[in-house]
C-alpha cells in the first residue's frame, strides 16, 4: 500500500502545477514499503521530450511549501515540515525506448556517478512499473506500464545469460585477489559486483525488472522464486572476505551462484547444467 503521509499530497499539489510534468511517481524505500520512520522521499517526477522541465518554476512552485530547496539538471531536494524529499527526474520518451528494445529482448548497461557500479537502462522501466503512481496527467504513464508488462521471455532470458555469465567473470575476478594487504578493495567490488547480477538474475527469475538501490535485498526476499536466507549468506560472504578466508569465501559464492541458478525454469539454456530444486 502507498504510504500516507501528508508530504505526498503537498508535494503532489505543488509538482503537479509545473509546466510539461506528466506524473508523479513515489520511489525509494517509501515506494517499495520498506522505508524507517525517519527515512527521506524521494519522488520520480516524469516529463516528455522535447519538453523540459524548467528549474525556475520547480523553485518556484515549490517555496510556498518547502525550505532549504536546491536545484541540479537531475534533482532537487529539501524539506517540508522537517521532511526531507528529492525530486528526481525522468523521460517518457527514454523509457518508451527502452520498453520497445526490451519486446525484442535487448537491454545496455548505463554507467552512472550516482551508484556505485553501473546499471541496466530496464532500471528505468523499473521506477515506472514497481513504484506507486501518485498523479498521472493524461494516462501516459500508465499506458507505458502497461506497454512494458509483462516482461517477455526474450528479455528475460537476456537478462538471465547476461546476469549469470557476468556473476561467473566477477567470481572468476574475485578468486584473483590473494595479497589482501593490498587488495581487499579489489575483492569486496568483485564480490558486489558478482552480487549485483544475482540481484538482476534473481529479479528476472521472477518476470520482476531489475533495480540497483538499497533495498533490493529487502524486495528480494518478498519474491516467490529466491534463495533462502539470502541477505544473511551475503553477509557471511562479505565476513569471509574481510577474514581473508578466501577459499570458503569462493565456496560460499559458487554455492550462491548454483541455488540462484537452480530456481530458474530452464538453466541448462544458460550452460548451468544442474538438477533443478523446489523454490524455498
Amino acid at each position: 500500500m502507498p504510504d500516507s503521509h501528508p508530504i505526498i499530497s503537498t508535494l503532489v499539489a505543488s509538482v503537479s502545477q509545473i509546466p510539461y510534468v506528466q506524473g508523479i511517481v513515489l520511489g525509494g524505500s517509501r515506494g517499495f514499503g520498506v522505508a524507517l520512520e525517519n527515512s527521506d522521499f524521494d519522488f520520480l517526477v516524469w516529463n516528455e521530450e522535447p519538453f523540459p522541465l524548467s528549474s525556475k518554476a520547480i523553485i518556484e512552485n515549490l517555496k510556498k511549501d518547502a525550505k532549504d530547496v536546491t536545484h541540479t539538471p537531475l534533482c532537487t531536494h529539501g524539506t517540508i515540515d522537517g521532511v526531507r524529499f528529492e525530486l528526481f527526474y525522468r523521460s517518457l520518451t527514454e523509457v518508451n525506448r527502452y520498453i520497445l528494445d526490451g519486446k525484442e529482448g535487448k537491454f545496455h548497461i548505463l554507467p552512472t556517478p550516482f551508484a556505485p557500479a553501473a546499471t541496466l537502462n530496464l532500471e528505468l522501466i523499473s521506477s515506472l512499473v514497481n513504484y506507486p503512481l501518485l498523479w498521472d496527467k493524461e494516462g501516459k504513464l500508465q499506458l507505458l506500464k502497461s506497454k512494458a508488462l509483462p516482461m517477455t521471455i526474450e528479455l528475460r532470458n537476456s537478462i538471465l545469460e547476461f546476469s549469470f555469465s557476468g556473476a561467473v567473470r566477477a567470481m572468476k575476478l574475485a578468486s584473483k585477489a590473494t595479497k589482501l594487504d593490498i587488495q581487499i578493495h579489489y575483492l569486496i567490488s568483485s564480490i558486489s559486483l558478482f552480487l549485483g547480477h544475482l540481484h538482476n538474475a534473481i529479479f528476472a527469475i521472477n518476470n520482476m525488472y531489475p533495480f540497483t538501490s538499497k533495498q533490493s535485498s529487502e524486495v528480494i526476499g518478498t519474491l516467490k522464486f529466491r534463495p533462502d536466507r539470502l541477505v544473511i549468506k551475503e553477509r557471511e560472504i562479505f565476513g569471509l572476505a574481510m577474514a581473508a578466508n578466501l577459499i570458503k569465501c569462493q565456496n560460499m559464492m559458487e554455492q550462491l551462484l548454483h541455488e540462484v541458478s537452480s530456481v530458474a525454469d530452464k538453466p541448462e539454456q544458460l550452460g548451468f547444467h544442474m538438477q533443478l530444486t523446489s523454490p524455498p
